[in-house]
């Protein structure tokens, strides 16, 4: 059985019958491993006495796919884990879960953030809103900034610049999860959440970071319990349309439509960034550009990037974009 399902059965066995399923899911993996080593391995299956259950309470987790019937006759029915190992990886995390766990709010302690003199500098224009955000970056209390346009404009870039500061975390909308996105804000506590393809991001996900940009409090309710993050974060995304977030989260930014570069404006941020960021040469940055716009007719920087980290020569760069373009099927 996958994880996520075994979890996510625990979960609803929890709701209904509260944090003894855990302890009695405990019972059954120690009952189960002692009466396999009581028989060499030749039987482990229990009746609802060796684990102190009660018949109608087993019923209902087996119903819940959590342990299965592998033999009844009118008087004995003998059960079984669905998922031995998978259940005590579960109990194992919850047992961190509650280690880690504290009833008080947790307010970490303020980080300054030094801002690099070279900071933007790859973007090609848009100084204006370069100093909108040199402002927030600077300002005592959080300001949030979402850049809204099409493909191949800056607004991508403004994130992966800020993603070289400290205490930065960068998550794309479309693959982010609600526990994913509260446990990173949980685990690195970061100071800026930066947030691209926003538009993408669930509806889970939205309320997590609504609650965020409107109290600066983290909330996560995991095995019946919760824990609370007080959280000083400046959200900066990036969007390509604004029709699919919620009007209420969208109220929280100061949104900049950032209209898309020409061909030659794109192509000199790529040999910007890779010249200044991954340290190649001119005359090769610009070769990589050529290809990724007129012949890999990509829009995407990110893509110029990969090029240029796995070649070293013209000739190179030309082989890599066919191959690249034989099999990308409808991506681009």
């Amino acid at each position: 059985m996958e994880i996520d399902k075994l979890e996510e059965s625990i979960r609803k066995a929890v709701e209904k019958y509260g944090e003894d399923v855990v302890e009695w899911l405990k019972r059954m993996v120690k009952v189960e491993e002692e009466l396999e080593k009581k028989s060499n391995g030749q039987w482990h299956d229990w009746e609802w006495h060796h684990v102190m259950i009660r018949p109608h309470i087993l019923r209902e987790l087996a119903f819940l796919g959590l342990i299965r019937i592998t033999y009844k006759s009118r008087s004995s029915t003998y059960y079984e884990l669905v998922d031995r190992e998978g259940i005590k990886t579960i109990i194992n995390k919850y047992e961190e879960y509650k280690k880690s766990e504290s009833t008080e709010l947790v307010q970490p302690k303020e980080r300054e953030s030094i801002i690099p003199e070279d900071l933007f500098d790859i973007i090609s224009g848009f100084d204006d809103i370069k100093f909108v955000f040199r402002k927030a970056l600077a300002s005592k209390n959080p300001v949030h900034i979402l850049l809204v346009g099409p493909p191949a404009c800056a607004k991508t870039l403004f994130l992966l610049e800020i993603a070289r500061l400290e205490g930065a975390f960068y998550v794309l909308g479309g693959s982010a999860t609600k526990a994913g996105l509260i446990s990173a804000l949980f685990d690195l506590q970061p100071r800026y959440v930066l947030i691209d393809e926003l538009d993408k991001m669930g509806a889970d996900d939205f309320t997590a970071l609504l609650s965020l940009m409107e109290t600066g409090i983290v909330k996560e309710t995991k095995y019946g319990r919760t824990r609370e993050l007080k959280l000083k974060a400046w959200v900066f995304a990036a969007a390509n349309r604004t029709d699919r977030i919620p009007p209420e989260l969208l109220s929280r930014f100061m949104i900049f439509n950032i209209p898309p570069y020409s061909d030659k404006q794109l192509e000199k941020v790529i040999v910007d960034v890779l010249v200044k960021r991954e340290k190649k040469d001119k005359e090769f940055a610009r070769a990589v550009a050529d290809a990724v716009i007129y012949k890999l007719r990509s829009r995407d920087v990110r893509d110029a990037i990969k090029i240029a980290r796995l070649c070293e020569t013209p000739e190179e760069i030309e082989r890599i974009v066919r191959i690249w373009k034989k099999y990308r099927g409808g991506v681009f």
